[in-house]
């Protein structure tokens, strides 16, 4: 991939992270030194971390008079992840720097530093908006959710034959991990079986995939009056579409509700109508695909948050709804 003629990001060819030796607090400066002494140099104030790991760190600042963020990563390969999260961001902007569908630009990147320097997304997270909204707002906003994600991989879609075997060997390792209860041991080996069956019988079958956001979740969308920007952007992956819109409604639904009432596939029904009828998912997979993903998901999730005790309940209604529907004799 290469960055669009257009789109410019500074970077520098010997890039040094300077902290001053002052009484100041939170700053730090990058200067060029291929530059000599009389570069000058960035700086970058009121710093404040937000995010933190063995691999990367999250921060903001002001840069400039305007907030920014600032992410550095650790892992060895830092540099490359740098690069790609910057030519996704340049390919992104093209069709999503402004309107109602948008993400984050990308503003400097050092990848001799394992850094890159992003604009702040003005507004709340979308899952909190969401908590707060109005009946009639929830469903226009979930609605340009899936909106949202249609834009994303609008020109990077094709269809191709879903293979299953790697898929759920990856999903099948470590099927006891983390699971305290027998009866939670039992409810995810009768998951696991469920979504095995689904996957054989959608077997060479065509489905939609993208080059997408990996995480798609309410936590990496802002919303602001409107406007819908995506955050925590890297490297794109092809997938499929399925995935990402299950992998947002399962995230939903465990973070959101109580209970699994008025469920399809262990989703609240309404929101999966809203967010499907932005069509961001071909009309043959939304009974054969996305129900295989969202048992995926939900078996995904129950493990990974397995010791936050409301997220687990919430998560075990939704499992139990899941598998309540039979599975389709034929595909639709």
């Amino acid at each position: 991939m290469t960055i669009p003629k257009n789109y410019s990001v500074l970077d520098f060819s010997d890039p040094e992270l300077i902290i001053p030796d002052t009484p100041q607090e939170n700053v730090f400066l990058i200067r060029d030194r291929s530059s000599g002494s009389l570069a000058h140099p960035l700086e970058f104030r009121d710093i404040k971390q937000i995010k933190t790991s063995r691999y990367s760190e999250v921060l903001t600042a002001v840069h400039n008079n305007n907030p920014v963020v600032i992410k550095q990563f650790f892992n060895n390969n830092a540099a490359t992840i740098v690069k790609e999260t910057q030519y996704e961001l340049a390919y992104l902007c093209q069709t999503m720097r402004d309107g109602p569908f948008q993400v984050n630009r990308c503003l400097y990147a050092f990848p001799k530093l394992g850094m890159i320097v992003l604009s702040f997304a003005k507004g709340v997270r979308l899952d909190k908006t969401l908590g707060s909204a109005s009946t009639r707002q929830r469903s226009e906003i979930l609605h340009q959710s899936g909106q949202w994600l249609m834009k994303y991989g609008a020109t990077r879609t094709q269809f191709g034959a879903f293979a299953p075997k790697l898929w759920l060997e990856d999903l099948g390792a470590n099927t006891r991990e983390k699971l305290l209860h027998q009866n939670d041991q039992l409810l995810m080996a009768e998951l696991l079986e469920n979504i095995r069956a689904r996957a054989v019988r959608l077997k060479k079958t065509k489905i939609a995939k993208a080059l997408l956001h990996d995480d798609f979740v309410g936590i990496n969308l802002i919303y602001d009056n409107g406007v819908i920007t995506g955050v925590d952007i890297q490297r794109a992956f092809r997938q499929p579409v399925a995935k990402s819109v299950a992998r947002f409604l399962v995230w939903l639904q465990i973070f959101g509700y109580d209970s699994a009432e008025n469920s399809n596939y262990g989703i609240c029904d309404k929101d999966l109508v809203d967010f499907l009828g932005s069509g961001v998912l071909q009309k043959i997979e939304l009974n054969s695909s996305l129900p295989m993903f969202i048992g995926a998901e939900l078996y995904t999730r129950f493990r990974y948050f397995y010791d936050r005790k409301p997220t687990r309940l919430r998560a075990q209604r939704a499992i139990k709804n899941f598998l309540s529907k039979p599975i389709d004799l034929k595909l639709l």
